[in-house]
């Protein structure tokens, strides 16, 4: 049996029903209910549990239980795993700066090969390391969320100035869906956010001469070197010149043959330019499916190069002007064929709500009015409907403050756009097996009717648009 049809007939007895019962409720075959009570097929709609739950009179918990369980059953375990990592990338927070009395008052022994045998003396240790030092580079897989918390804000104190590498590895995939991949990058993330890095990864397992080690990881700074088990209970510190020369060998062996995994990018001309020399945007986009989601609706990167240096790059332009960046998505929009075109809830209510709404960069100099706003997204929804699927995810991790949006290319490459107490950033990695994860995401998301119809999104919209257009025509008369 499967977990959904456990959960089922468990329901079911709870609550006295008979199958015969709930055959006549639903309307559907004796012969077909039975095969989905004993295991033999899961519900090919969603819809149908969701009648179910309803027509068996279940409270709000015992429905959460039959959802879950068919969630479980269709979807697998992998699901659950890039859950909990969605969830952890709308929780990320910025590490913050070191305060002097935050330090952990251990101090790293001055012994060559001392070794610290519990976890607070190991965090300590990694910490007087790595805080306020010339150079840093890291070989730590992100798992210990306690160590990874000391990283992030020794690298946070260490400013973007100091130069620091990250190296880590991922499970091999060949460009398909990786959940272990995914939950490497959620956990990684708080440190990237933290400073200005260089980082790589690897592919497969910890190389042989690390995997027989009782230490596997390690860190290497001008002061020397601390090699740390996967558990990060125990550590050895080293300071001897030849012992630390070693491991800045074994570090520059590793990092050499390593590839990059991801870029920060701390504006947006930076960030253009980068991608202008990479790609043509356009071409690469063509005909594919285009997944934007965005908090604020207006953002995206689908702009052609020659619009993007007119844009973003002229030197005569004093400030971005968001009402011509609005223009230039809609020309995008009108001229681009992909079949998805995504927003979180949140970020249409800021759309239609807000006075003043700016792009996402403070530097914009100009707010959208919402004549033009709604102008410009009327103009984008009359177009062939057909032809594009507007969506509207109604709860995603673009609700929260920090995560501006997430720009998921055909190519496999991902834009982030991050936003920390007005400290914008960029961050792209182009890494299949992690952007397939979370499409795999959305498409789940999808069969579970948390993204409305397309449909009834674009006329919702389009409706609300021109209500607004109207309401605002009518007050100017």
């Amino acid at each position: 049996m499967s977990q959904f049809s456990e959960t089922l007939t468990r329901l079911m007895r709870q609550k006295h029903l008979k199958s015969v019962e709930l055959c006549e409720i639903l309307s559907i075959r004796k012969s077909r209910f039975s095969k989905i009570k004993n295991g033999g097929i899961l519900p090919t709609d969603f819809s149908l549990v969701e009648q179910l739950a309803k027509a068996m009179n279940l409270n709000p918990q015992e429905e959460k239980e039959l959802y879950l369980s068919y969630q479980m059953s269709k979807f697998g375990h992998t699901y659950e795993q890039i859950e909990a990592s969605m969830k952890r990338l709308y929780e990320v927070e910025c590490p913050q700066y070191y305060q002097k009395e935050e330090c952990l008052d251990t101090p790293v022994s001055a012994e060559n090969g001392h070794l610290y045998t519990n976890k607070m003396a190991v965090l300590a240790a990694v910490q007087r390391l790595c805080l306020n030092t010339a150079s840093v580079r890291i070989a730590i897989q992100p798992e210990d969320q306690d160590l990874l918390e000391i990283l992030g804000r020794c690298v946070a104190s260490c400013g973007d100035t100091v130069p620091m590498q990250w190296l880590f590895w991922l499970e091999p995939s060949d460009g398909g869906i990786s959940a272990a991949n995914l939950d490497v990058f959620s956990k990684a993330l708080p440190v990237i956010c933290a400073g200005r890095m260089e980082i790589r990864c690897t592919y497969g397992a910890l190389p042989e001469l690390l995997e027989q080690h009782l230490f596997p990881y390690f860190i290497v700074t001008e002061r020397g070197a601390l090699t740390i088990s996967r558990d990060c209970t125990k550590a050895m510190w080293f300071c001897q010149p030849a012992t630390v020369s070693l491991y800045e060998k074994q570090y520059a062996f590793l990092f050499d043959r390593s590839n990059p995994f991801c870029h920060k990018f701390f504006s947006l001309p930076e960030f253009f330019q980068a991608i202008n020399q990479t790609r043509n945007m356009v071409n690469e986009r063509q005909g594919e499916e285009l997944y934007i989601l965005a908090k604020h609706p207006c953002i995206s990167s689908g702009i052609s190069e020659r619009d993007l240096q007119t844009m973003y790059l002229s030197e005569e332009e004093s400030g971005y002007n968001a009402n011509t960046c609005y223009a230039y998505l809609v020309d995008y929009m009108t001229r681009v064929k992909c079949e998805h075109i995504i927003f979180s809830e949140q970020g249409m209510q800021e759309f239609f709500q807000s006075d003043l709404y700016y792009e996402y960069s403070e530097s914009i100099s100009t707010p959208i009015s919402k004549e033009r706003r709604y102008e410009m997204l009327s103009s984008i929804l009359k177009q062939n409907s057909d032809r594009w699927r507007f969506q509207m995810l109604k709860y995603s991790f673009m609700d929260h403050a920090n995560i501006h949006g997430l720009d998921i290319w055909n190519d496999g490459a991902i834009v982030l756009v991050m936003n920390f107490h007005e400290n914008f950033f960029l961050i792209t990695l182009k890494e299949k097996s992690i952007s397939s994860a979370i499409l795999a995401y959305l498409h789940y998301l999808e069969a579970l009717k948390v993204l409305s119809p397309s449909a009834e999104t674009a006329d919702m919209l389009l409706k609300k648009c021109q209500f607004h257009q109207k309401t605002m025509t009518t007050k100017s008369t």
